[in-house]
């Protein structure tokens, strides 16, 4: 088994196991804001392992420039430091291995290894998402389809894995299986209707997973699809999971997340959207799992 198997098994189970106590919802602070759409951010992170390590994740993110500074620290039960390292890689690898996870536990990972990819964005965490997907499920290059943001639209395309195709629009990903988002949005404008997926013959992918809350994606996909979460009371600091998308005309309640009977039942009926806002044992659960904090992609 490679370690990132075990990484994500371990991952898997801690996830399954959660509860409000082992995992409460973090603390969000809003450090400058832009308008309604761009602004810096700090989060603080804490959970605790099923075998009694603790720890917390604390975050800094300008979404103005894409900066990022970040760090965990973990403690085992005897109270030793396990884990004390800078978690910039590391969170953008957590998106991939929850992203995994989704793909996962609404399809199975028997037929993972099968699946097409969209990936929305070709920033660094989804560059980490196909890499993780690849070595964790056997995804070839052949199996991604990647679509930029309009205002970089090649940007890291020769760093994705080889075979991987380039496309313009969102329409190129309704032969897609799964869609994967994770790109800032600076207006408007850049913001994606689930009409833009469905294709000339009625074809759309069947899952769509949003990272950061997934603010690219529009009031449509909450009206069409059945929504669910990594984390509920996450979306933002209410225990109902209200999330306020500035394009949604109410907040929206997301009263399920990926452990819901219902997440894989939705896969039948014509699909379903899951917003992850990052949960803090994901995050320690890699950090102490991964040596000195390198790339879990190292050893994949």
């Amino acid at each position: 088994m490679k370690p990132i198997d075990s990484l994500y098994d371990r991952l898997r189970h801690e996830y399954l196991a959660m509860t409000a106590t082992s995992n409460p919802t973090k603390i969000a602070v809003d450090l400058e804001r832009d308008g309604d759409m761009l602004g810096v951010y700090g989060n603080v992170m804490p959970a605790m392992t099923t075998d009694g390590l603790f720890g917390t994740k604390i975050i800094r993110v300008d979404e103005r420039t894409g900066g990022m500074t970040a760090r965990t620290i973990v403690f085992d039960r005897d109270g030793s430091v396990v884990a004390n390292v800078d978690s910039v890689q590391l969170t953008r690898e957590r998106c991939g291995l929850m992203a995994a996870l989704a793909v996962d536990l609404f399809f199975g990972r028997k037929v993972a290894g099968g699946l097409r990819y969209g990936l929305v964005g070709t920033g660094r965490t989804n560059l980490a998402t196909a890499r993780i997907l690849q070595s964790l499920f056997g995804v070839s290059g052949e199996q991604f389809s990647l679509k930029a943001s309009p205002r970089n639209p090649t940007k890291n395309a020769h760093l994705f894995p080889a075979g991987a195709v380039l496309v313009e629009r969102a329409r190129a990903l309704a032969d897609c299986d799964v869609v994967i988002e994770c790109t800032t949005i600076r207006d408007r404008a850049e913001v994606l209707e689930i009409d833009d997926f469905v294709g000339e013959g009625g074809d759309a992918p069947l899952l769509f997973v949003a990272q950061d809350g997934g603010w690219q994606l529009g009031a449509s996909f909450r009206s069409a699809l059945p929504s669910f979460c990594d984390h509920l009371g996450q979306m933002n600091a209410h225990p109902t999971g209200d999330y306020d998308w500035p394009w949604d005309s109410e907040p929206v309640v997301i009263g399920r997340d990926m452990r819901s009977p219902d997440f894989r039942d939705a896969a039948q009926p014509g699909g379903a959207a899951v917003y992850l806002s990052g949960i803090a044992i994901a995050d320690i659960v890699i950090a102490a799992g991964s040596a000195a904090g390198r790339s879990i992609c190292e050893n994949a």
